[in-house]
C-alpha cells in the first residue's frame, strides 16, 4: 500500500514525497488526514520569513519607481507644460511597473529559495539517524558507526 502510493502521489510536493519515503524506508503506516508534515511554528517562522522579505522587495520596488518617475515628475513641474505631464505620466507608469516587477520576482525568488532550503534540509534528516552508542548524527546506510564503531545491522 505504501509503495503504490508513493508510485502516486511522489511528483506533487517534495515535502510529501520525503514523507512517502520515510514511511516506505521504516515501514511505518502511511496516514494522509491529520498528520503534520511540518509543525505549525516551523511553517509561521517561514512565513514570516517570506513576509519579511516581501516587505524588503517592496522598498527597493518602490525606491526603483520613484527614482525612475521623480525626475521627469520635477521637470514636468518646472516646465508647466502640457507635454512635460505627458512625459512625467509615462515616466512614472514606467517606474511602476519596473518597481513591480521588481517586487514580483524579487519575492517570488524568495519563497522559491526558503521553499528549496527547508525541502533540502527536512531530506538530510530523512537520509541520517543517530547513534545509540555516541549520540552522532550519521549516513542511515551505513551499517557501522565511523565514529564509534557501533553495528547497526
Amino acid at each position: 500500500m505504501i509503495q503504490n502510493a508513493h508510485n502516486i502521489l511522489r511528483y506533487y510536493s517534495p515535502i510529501l514525497k520525503l514523507y512517502l519515503e520515510k514511511c516506505y524506508k521504516h515501514n511505518e503506516p502511511l496516514f494522509f488526514w491529520g498528520i503534520d508534515l511540518v509543525s505549525w511554528g516551523f511553517a509561521f517562522r517561514k512565513g514570516l520569513v517570506i513576509w519579511l522579505w516581501t516587505i524588503l522587495w517592496g522598498i527597493l520596488g518602490g525606491i526603483i519607481a520613484i527614482v525612475v518617475s521623480g525626475g521627469a515628475l520635477v521637470a514636468a513641474l518646472i516646465a508647466g507644460t502640457a507635454e512635460a505631464f505627458f512625459g512625467a505620466f509615462l515616466a512614472i507608469m514606467a517606474g511602476s511597473i519596473f518597481g513591480m516587477l521588481v517586487v514580483s520576482i524579487g519575492t517570488y525568488a524568495s519563497i522559491v529559495k526558503i521553499v528549496t532550503e527547508s525541502t533540502l534540509k527536512e531530506q538530510e534528516k530523512l537520509e541520517t539517524r543517530m547513534c545509540p552508542q555516541c549520540g552522532r548524527t550519521v549516513a542511515l546506510d551505513l551499517k557501522f558507526c565511523p565514529h564509534c564503531g557501533k553495528s547497526f545491522v
